[in-house]
């Protein structure tokens, strides 16, 4: 449901032109269009359940659409990934900077399980192109 995230979309895409082909005068800003996208094209459906998040785009060329639809998800997982691969590199630093400054076998064991927790989420970002969603 990020903005970002269909903002940059829209932008890398260039849909610009292609949403507004039939209108006469200048075209909408990227913010306008942003929001066009998310209020009339793209549908998010979430199945609190079972956790299932379906991603749908209602446009009037269906290869566009299931384009559209299946490029987001994708875009979703490369943010979601790039973010945790940050975030796990991040830690695993600020964990080594805790094993230097202990010397209780205790707090490094502690340290040591954190560190390969992080370094396991760090594997799986680099690794899986689904790491948030499945298309």
């Amino acid at each position: 449901r990020s903005r970002q995230l269909v903002e940059e979309f829209v932008r890398r895409n260039e849909l610009i032109p292609v949403l507004y082909r039939s209108q006469d005068g200048d075209p909408p800003s990227l913010w306008h269009a942003t929001d066009d996208f998310r209020r009339n094209i793209l549908k998010i459906n979430q199945d609190t359940r079972t956790g299932v998040i379906v991603v749908s785009v209602t446009w009037t060329d269906p290869v566009a659409a299931a384009d559209w639809a299946n490029g987001l998800v994708a875009r979703a997982n490369e943010m979601i990934r790039e973010r945790a691969r940050r975030t796990a590199e991040r830690n695993i630093l600020y964990l080594k900077k805790q094993l230097e400054q202990t010397s209780v076998v205790d707090m490094q064991r502690v340290i040591y399980n954190l560190v390969e927790s992080e370094t396991k989420t760090l594997m799986l970002a680099n690794v899986r192109e689904d790491f948030a969603f499945v298309i």
